[in-house]
This record gives structure tokens, sequence and C-alpha cells, in this order.
């Protein structure tokens, strides 16, 4: 162990060389210098295979996020790099969103921070307005910040899509803080991955960054290099054959309200108006025509219906073409009375 004066000194003989020569080891070849402070503790290749790896999540977050705000959102990854982890908290403003996310199986906490600016027009999209950021910053109401784990629970299942060619996480959101000199999730002198994302929403920008201390990404340090990623090359699953996958899987959990119609009839005004009770109204289906079952309020199939148990049900005959107009006959202008 050296002290901090025999490191100076060290350093200082290093760059006092005649003639501004650089200094050469015994072999010959001129010496690097290294500065004890901030050793290096991420290869070039582990910081490549970062990069590719946040490049898929960039894109898979920018298709959640468009989906779930219904607006066009782009996000770009800026920049990754290696940082001291107390540099990093220096440097985040405040107040700000630091989510403390859990990635398991992975040790230790990672930190997504995510720009008060960004953040509001994020949330009054969500609360049904066209995108407007604040003039003065403040901290969240509860309302606000219910609605931004939510937000934050899709920027995870990107992320966690992300990893999938090198392991299957399972981010979850621990603790949300405003101010980031509270944030204890590595020791102040530890390494740790920077990665910055570039948010465009609206004409608003504005950044979303990660910070990976080196205590959860040591378990996956032999992953994250070239070999492996041509290793799941060879298998066929590139990063973006995971994205893709993972845009599946999410689209196939979304929910669609869908409603079979019995049959239609067209009434003039005044025949609307002598409607009372027990009244029957004529429809255009007969007993063995076929309904049409309709998603979202268009027509997608026909079909019979039954029952199932003691609940009504529907069985699908048919699927229909995007340009086939359901065809259950004419529409009846008649009604009796019953």
């Amino acid at each position: 162990m050296l002290s901090q004066w025999e490191i100076d000194a060290i350093l200082g003989s290093l760059g006092g060389g005649k003639g501004g020569s650089a200094p050469s080891s015994a072999g010959g070849r001129p010496a690097k210098l290294y500065d004890f402070r901030r050793p290096d503790k991420f290869s070039k290749e582990n910081l490549r295979a970062l990069r590719a790896l946040h490049e898929t999540f960039s894109r898979a977050l920018a298709g959640s996020l468009s989906s779930y705000l219904r607006a066009g959102v782009q996000v770009k990854l800026s920049s990754v790099e290696q940082i001291i982890y107390d540099e990093y908290i220096q440097q985040l403003p405040h107040p700000t969103l630091v989510n403390l996310v859990k990635l398991d199986p992975l040790p230790s906490h990672a930190l997504f921070e995510l720009n008060l600016d960004i953040a509001f027009v994020m949330l009054d999209r969500l609360l049904g307005g066209s995108g407007h950021s604040i003039q003065k910053v403040r901290e969240l109401t509860d309302i606000e910040y219910s609605l931004f784990r939510r937000l934050v629970g899709h920027m995870l299942v990107a992320y966690g899509g992300a990893w999938a060619s090198v392991v299957e996480l399972s981010p979850k959101l621990d603790e949300i803080v405003v101010n980031p000199q509270f944030v204890q999730a590595a020791l102040p002198g530890d390494m740790a991955v920077f990665v910055l994302c570039e948010v465009k929403l609206f004409e608003k920008s504005g950044t979303i960054s990660i910070c990976l201390p080196q205590t959860v990404l040591e378990p996956v340090m032999d992953q994250l290099s070239a070999q492996s990623w041509l290793t799941s090359a060879r298998r066929g699953e590139s990063p973006e054959d995971s994205s893709d996958a993972d845009i599946q899987r999410q689209l196939r959990a979304v929910q669609l309200d869908v409603s079979a119609e019995l049959g239609r009839a067209s009434l003039t005004m005044r025949e609307l108006m002598d409607l009372s009770v027990g009244d029957v109204i004529k429809l255009n289906t007969g007993v063995d025509d076929d309904l049409t079952l309709h998603a979202e309020g268009k027509p997608k199939h026909l079909c019979r219906p039954g029952l199932l148990g003691r609940r009504l049900g529907v069985q699908v005959t048919r699927t229909l073409d995007e340009s086939e107009a359901p065809s259950n006959g004419t529409e009846a202008r008649n009604h009796t009375r019953g």
C-alpha cells in the first residue's frame, strides 16, 4: 500500500523526463500513466457490450413509451462510460427523480434518474393533456408519484428485455428519491458505469441516466464480452430479435374490449319516440345467421351465439379480412308490437 505522497512522487517522476519525452519501461515500450484514484474496473470490451445492450434498451423504450403515452417518443443512447459513483451523484441536479431499482438476481441497486422537466411532460400526457411542461420545478404530488411509478414500470420491462441475451433480470422499483444526496447505492469511491440517454417528446427534450455500480455488474462481467455476444449471434439471439420478441410479448398482454353484435335495425325518429314497453324491434339477422364480433369497435370475426355453462358466449366461425365488411343482410326498418 502506497501513501498519497508516494503516489504523487511516482507520478511526478514519470512526468519529469528530459526534453518532454515519454517515460519508458524496462522493455523499451512507453509507459502509461495510471491514476490510482480512478482505476479502470471495466475493459473496453465490457463497455462495448454494455453500449450494444443499452442501444437495444433505447429502441425498446421508445416503442414502449410511445404506445403507453400515445405519442411519438424518441430515445437515443448518448454515452456509456465508467465514472466514480460520488462524481455521478454530485453532477445530478436537485431536485430530480432518482429511482432505486433492484435488478434481481444481481446484487445491490442500480439508479435510474429522470429529469423533472421531461417527467412532467410525460405526466401531463398521462393525465390527458397535450404534453405541456411546468413553469416552475416542484416536487410530485401523491397522485403524480403513483402515475410515475407505473411509468417507471414500463421502463423497467424494456430494460429487463434488453438484458435477456445476457441474464434474465426481474427489475423492481424499490424507492423514488428527489434529493440525490440521500441516495446510498454504493460507496463514494466505487466505480460505476454511467449510461446517458436523450429523450424527446413533443419538442421537449430531457435525459434518462443510469448508474450501474461495480457491485451490480460484477457477477456478469464475464458475460459482457464480445465472445458472449458472438455466441448469442450464432444461436440467432441478436439484441434486436430479443427486443422484437419483448414488444410482441407486451402486445399480447394488451386488453381489448370485445362485443358481439346481435343485429341492426333502422328506425325513424317518430318510430323511436313511439316506442313503449313491450314493443319488439325486428333486427336484420335471422336465427341461423352469423353475428359480427367487434374488437374495440372494429369488425374482426363472424360468430354464433350460445351458452358456456350458465353464461352467454359466442363461437368464432370465420375471420374477416380488413377490407371485408360484415354481411348480415339488409337493415330492416320495421318494428312490430308484441
